[in-house]
This record gives C-alpha cells, structure tokens and sequence, in this order.
C-alpha cells in the first residue's frame, strides 16, 4: 500500500504540531516504507459485521446500551499482532507499568519465489514488515491482553446526526472465535484457528508473550455481556438512531481497504420501556 508511510508521517506531524500548541505529549506510530524487492504485500483488510444482539440495561445511576460487536478478516493476509518486550508505563497509565507494551503489526509479502496466487500461505510467505501501530495492555477485568483502542462504538440520532453517545476506547484480546459463513470460502482461509501463538505459553491465550491477530476468513467477537460492551445512554429521548461500530477507528493498523471498518445500523430505541428494535434499511 503506496500510501502508507507518507500518510503515517502527514498524521504523525500533523500530531506533533497540535500536541506542542496545545502541550500536550503524544506517541506517534510510524509505518514502514514498501520493501523494494518483495512481492505483494498481503494485507488484512477489517470489517464489522452486524451486531447480533442489543440491549438497554440500566445501572444505579445510568442507562447503556449494550451490544455484540464482531470484526472479522477479509483481506489477503492475516491480522498479526504481538507486543515488544516491557514495560511501557505510557501504554497503562495509572496502572502498573509492567502491565502496557508497544504493539507491533507484522505484515506479510507474498514469496517472488514461491508459485503463489496472491494470498497469504504461510509454508511459503515468511518474509514480512513490522511496524509499531499502538499499545498493549493487560486487561484485569478479562483476565488477558488487549490490543488497545481496536474499536470504538457511537449512537448518532436520526436524522439530524447528532451524537449523544460513544464508548471508551475498546481493545480486543483478537483471536480466531469465529468462522462467518460469508468468509468460509475466501482464497488462503485456513482449515483451523491460528491465533493466537505463545511458544512460551501454549493454550494460554492472549498473553504479554502472544501472537494475537485474524486469519483470513475469521473474526472475533466480544458479546453485549462482556465487560465495555456499552455506551452511556443516559438522558436520551426516545426516537430513531444510528449505531456506528468502528475497527481501527484511529487508522493505526495497515490494511487494503479501510473505507469499510465501519457498520451502521438503524435503531429505535424507547428508553422508558427498557426497548432497542433493530430497523431495516440503512443509516
């Protein structure tokens, strides 16, 4: 993807220049250039699929919105994630330094040697760019590692547009839960989950040592019940809404595609009787 490094770099000064006006101290994250001998590069290309389940649960002194939200692989390559080595107190403020590390994305190129047909396989597609796309974070209330900021929720009325709620930044431990029947037959899914990988610790999940990330064809999925599965809805009138959940809404991650991360849907939400109606059509 041509466009990479120098959008990465227009972003990264355009940062510097809005946190010295403001004094503020920012990380930035820089992608790599292309490699010039390489063959295609075999990016992931993320989607968000529908939400499967949606409820309006009220707590002691706020009301939520709760929702399934699932992202899944459809490019060419995987999404491959792991940590550096730590600590990095700036990817866990105010918690315990040990617990934050920079993430790394690995992105892989198919083999100019190898009889490839323009997807990942991995026998034959070892050589591969890494570049820093964010933190790391361990994540006490999943008992596992994050990848920070992978998602992120928002609830916009209809139809003037106007916000009146988002999530948290939502990290995702990213791990192949699931096979979407729509993906099942695109070219390099694999037979069997991949992610994640700890040599260190094998079956231990997402940990600091793993790599965490989405075969082709696979998703995962956080369910409306788990913990930041939400957003504060509290005083909203009842009426029409549109749902918009985003992977990667920072644009940290490479991928081939990202005019399509995000998925929109139309809701009816009557606060008073605890009711969310999903509507057809498009918003």
């Amino acid at each position: 993807m041509g466009t990479v490094a120098p959008r990465s770099r227009i972003l990264g000064a355009f940062s510097i220049a809005l946190a010295s006006a403001f004094g503020i101290a920012v990380v930035t994250f820089v992608a790599p250039a292309q490699p010039s001998s390489s063959g295609e590069r075999l990016q992931p290309d993320l989607i968000t699929l529908k939400p499967g389940n949606l409820l309006l649960e009220r707590q002691t002194q706020s009301l939520e919105l709760r929702l399934d939200n699932t992202v899944a692989n459809r490019g060419n390559g995987p999404l491959e994630i792991f940590a550096e080595e730590g600590p990095v107190a700036e990817c866990n403020p105010g918690g315990l330094p040990e617990e934050g590390r920079f993430a790394d994305q690995r992105v892989f190129f198919d083999n100019p040697d190898a009889d490839s047909d323009g997807y990942f396989e991995r026998d034959d597609d070892t050589g591969a760019d890494v570049s820093r796309v964010g933190c790391m974070r361990f994540h006490p209330q999943h008992n596992h590692w994050h990848f920070d900021d992978f998602t992120r929720y928002a609830l916009r009325r209809e139809p003037n547009g106007k916000l009146v709620g988002v999530s948290t930044k939502v990290g995702f431990c990213l791990w192949d839960g699931r096979e979407p029947p729509s993906l099942a037959s695109l070219p390099g899914h694999p037979d069997f989950s991949y992610y994640p990988r700890d040599p260190e610790n094998p079956g231990a999940g997402c940990t600091s040592t793993s790599t965490n990330g989405l075969s082709i064809g696979f998703a995962d999925i956080y369910t409306a019940v788990t913990q930041g599965q939400a957003i504060d809805v509290t005083g909203i009138r009842k009426g029409r809404f549109c749902l918009i959940a985003t992977a990667d809404p920072a644009n940290r991650l490479e991928e081939s595609d990202d005019s399509n991360n995000a998925h929109r849907t139309p809701l009816r939400i009557r606060p008073g009787k605890l009711r969310v109606v999903r509507l057809h059509g498009r918003c």
